[in-house]
């Protein structure tokens, strides 16, 4: 950082310059004239409008290169911010690119599938600016991945049925309706609900419920804050009367799926996600600059920045000042009982049968997982472990404190100090053996050729995703065999995602009969060969997360 800050002169007397891309804002590196700019983990700039994206376009350069191992983890949109880094005119404009490259619909470009007319300027453009290197061309130890299968206990399939079975009456609504199509977005919080309630029977319980008990606490905590509290319905109901134009809209945007917990909360609604944490807002607070973010990261963040014994700071989002009682914590009605009647309630219910009570931190999975970890500890000292959800996380690294395992791990909103300090708690010494990543967050950037084998907690829907997240194991300077072991609950929707995942490209083996393809191990599923690849699945379709859902047969 403080070399940056030097002019642009000293800057060119070095003939490397590395840096990161939070740190271009403001700095020399944009007054020289660069022979080259190498951009890694070139999907950070994806976004056209991010200010990073902006940043690296300004930088002056003869040529401009970009690496990355998935540069269209989501769809072919994800190129148009990296085009504009590069500067490919003209589909640096977002008229020319989405009217030329956005047309069409699926991926068949991909190779072995028969190209349409309306595809190839995509694929004109990718031959003529991005170089391929496949895993073939290095040698990498050989990777084993295995899929287990669990048997979930008796309360875990009563747990997860009940969330089903409210889920799919609320499809059912929408298809009455005829809002199937434009629902997509809740459609997919639903799906994402079920996959969260494979993991522990505690996240099976519907955002609502969730949502009641948070509120009664962050009500509790609000008061000590001294931040003022008002009724969720009132404030959306003065926005609606008082606010215009996008100050309104804006406001509707953020607190309309609360109106619909108010109201029902068992439907399973979606709940927007905290931007400082990346969990769910379920105790909205709202600044004067019409931003939201759960209680305590907005109070925290502002506890950061107070500079006198009033709590003051800026906002986490937009850096305006804001001040402690500018805040305004919303609150639900209690339309489904008194939720302070439940905050201070034990974790499980002590009326409930014995024998159904669930512990805490036990559950089918976690305990799979700790039995993996105790595993062959001679061949794997080291393991990696992911998850797709925050709050499976929180459960992990609690499991393997109870358990004396140690392990390091990078939560969600982690700094980059703590981020580096767990990376090097776990590369550097030997007695940490687990390193907890959350997929989102961590699948990309890191080199962990300390670890020799990696648990997927969760099947994922986003091969590409997964594929990056093996890769930090099983990559340049491993020397060892890698194990994957895939974890995964029969009959629930887990299973319907390895269906879907065994129709699309095996993202994990390379093509053209490479001989670094993994082994493929199916935890005593059925031994059949696979059927023809298909295109790789980045985007699930309405019809495709409803049948996932209800457990169809045949999703494709």
């Amino acid at each position: 950082m403080a070399l940056l800050s030097q002019r642009a002169e000293y800057l060119q007397s070095f003939d490397l310059v590395i840096t990161a891309y939070t740190l271009l804002k403001g700095s020399a590196v944009h007054e020289a004239r660069w022979h080259r700019i190498v951009l890694d983990e070139g999907h950070t700039v994806r976004n056209p409008d991010a200010v990073m994206t902006v940043e690296v376009s300004k930088l002056r350069s003869r040529r401009r290169w970009i690496l990355s191992g998935t540069p269209m983890p989501i769809g072919v949109d994800d190129l148009q911010g990296q085009l504009k880094c590069l500067r490919m005119t003209p589909y640096d404009l977002p008229s020319i690119f989405e009217r030329r490259l956005m047309s069409w619909s699926n991926y068949s470009w991909i190779e072995g599938v028969q190209h349409e007319d309306n595809e190839q300027p995509l694929l004109q453009l990718l031959s003529s600016c991005a170089l391929r290197h496949r895993l073939s061309m290095i040698q990498l130890p050989p990777l084993a991945v295995e899929e287990r299968l669990l048997e979930p206990s008796a309360a875990e399939r009563v747990a997860y049925e009940t969330l089903r079975a409210t889920l799919i009456a609320r499809v059912e609504e929408f298809e009455r309706g005829g809002a199937l199509n434009i629902r997509k977005a809740q459609l997919e919080s639903f799906l994402m609900k079920l996959q969260q309630a494979c993991d522990h029977p505690s996240l099976a319980r519907s955002a609502g419920e969730r949502l009641h008990v948070a509120v009664a606490r962050a009500r509790q905590e609000a008061n000590e804050a001294g931040v003022p509290a008002m009724p969720l319905l009132q404030y959306l109901s003065d926005a609606r009367r008082e606010l215009t134009g996008a100050a309104r809209e804006r406001v509707i945007e953020i607190l309309s799926p609360y109106e619909e917990l108010a109201a029902n909360p068992a439907c399973g609604a979606m709940v927007p996600e905290c931007t400082v944490c990346l969990d769910d807002n379920l105790t909205p607070t709202i600044t004067p600059c019409l931003h939201s973010f759960c209680l305590p990261c907005v109070l925290q963040c502002m506890r950061r920045g107070a500079r006198t014994t009033q709590l003051c700071g800026k906002c986490p989002l937009c850096r305006v000042n804001i001040a402690q009682g500018q805040l305004v914590q919303l609150t639900l009605p209690e339309a489904h009982g008194a939720a302070e009647d439940v905050v201070d309630a034990p974790a499980t219910n002590t009326n409930a049968d014995p024998a159904e009570a669930e512990d805490a931190l036990g559950g089918t999975k976690l305990d799979a997982l700790v039995a993996v970890l105790r595993e062959q500890t001679d061949r794997h000292p080291k393991t990696v472990v992911f998850t797709h959800f925050t709050a499976t996380q929180k459960l992990i690294v609690q499991r393997l404190a109870r358990e004396g395992i140690r392990y390091a791990s990078i939560a969600a909103g982690a700094t980059q100090p703590q981020r580096e300090r767990a990376f090097t708690s776990f590369t550097s010494d030997a007695s940490i053996g687990v390193f907890v990543l959350h997929m989102k967050q961590s699948a990309f950037g890191l080199t962990l050729t300390s670890a020799s084998r990696l648990v997927l907690l969760e099947p994922g829907i986003n091969l590409a995703f997964e594929a990056q997240a093996i890769g930090r194991v099983h990559r340049f300077g491993q020397t060892r065999s890698v194990s994957v072991v895939k974890l995964g609950m029969r009959a629930t929707v887990e299973t319907k995602i390895l269906e879907l995942n065994r129709t699309a490209v095996p993202a994990l083996v390379p093509a053209d009969g490479d001989e670094n393809a993994p082994a493929l191990a199916n935890g005593g599923t059925d031994t059949a060969q696979p059927p023809p690849p298909k295109p790789v699945q980045r985007q699930l379709t309405v019809a495709q997360i409803v049948a996932l859902i209800r457990h169809q047969r045949g999703v494709q």
